[in-house]
């Protein structure tokens, strides 16, 4: 329980530090920005296919591997009905574009609270501090992002901090929801623990590649994605 807590606050802590960042740094350069959207990116997809995944596959128990299938699959149909449900282009108006840009942010923190909750179910919870530390590490920088569209929209300060405390007790929510729903049964924490690791593999390849390449520097961003991937396999080597 201990545990759920820390982890709860550390991203909590992860998120505060980049919004506060995001107030004294307004324009971080496109090739930071890309090398840390990269680093991340690669840090959580080993994450998940080191990590997550494969005690999903271990916690439904031999030939049941359809369950950890069906959690996956139920994962990925999840992020692709919330992706469908929050147009992501096409608004000129400023403030419309930053409300749906912190709405999309709004709901990939459950999914995100949800990876990170679940693994402290488990009897070793290193996988849940690897997770947590992965997703923090995005969080630093997704932080800061959600300041600059809101300013430029005219939104005060305040209001920002409010959102951004909002933002917050969401992902808080869903490590407290990952966790609840993972003790329930061993099919049931197979299940979420399938169901986080596809979620986390979706926001991957949806929204933060594609944001890292963005920019032109896709090498950079390329070797970033690698480097995460190799800094995850050292974390679990250690």
């Amino acid at each position: 329980m201990i545990q759920v807590w820390l982890s709860a606050a550390g991203l909590a802590l992860a998120t505060f530090i980049g919004v506060g960042l995001g107030f004294f740094i307004k324009n971080v350069p496109d090739k930071w920005n890309d090398r840390i959207l990269g680093f991340c990116a690669g840090f959580m997809l080993g994450v998940s296919c080191i990590e997550i995944l494969p005690e999903a596959f271990e916690a439904a128990g031999e030939g049941n591997w359809w369950i950890a299938l069906g959690g996956a699959v139920l994962g990925l149909v999840f992020m692709k009905l919330m992706h469908h449900a929050v147009p992501h282009h096409g608004h000129d108006n400023r403030i419309e574009a930053a409300s749906l840009f912190v709405l999309a942010i709004a709901l990939h923190k459950i999914p995100d609270g949800i990876a990170t909750g679940v693994g402290f179910n488990a009897e070793d919870t290193t996988a849940a501090w690897t997770v947590t530390l992965g997703i923090a590490l995005h969080s630093i920088p997704e932080g800061m992002a959600i300041i600059a569209p809101l300013l430029l929209a005219g939104v005060s300060r305040l209001k920002t901090l409010l959102i951004a405390l909002a933002l917050v007790v969401l992902e808080v929510g869903g490590v407290w929801l990952g966790y609840g729903l993972g003790s329930i049964s061993e099919v049931f924490f197979a299940i979420m623990l399938a169901f986080s690791g596809a979620s986390l593999i979706y926001v991957v390849f949806e929204e933060m590649i594609p944001a890292a390449y963005s920019h032109g520097n896709k090498s950079i961003a390329a070797m970033a994605v690698t480097a995460g991937i190799f800094a995850m396999m050292l974390v679990e080597a250690i």
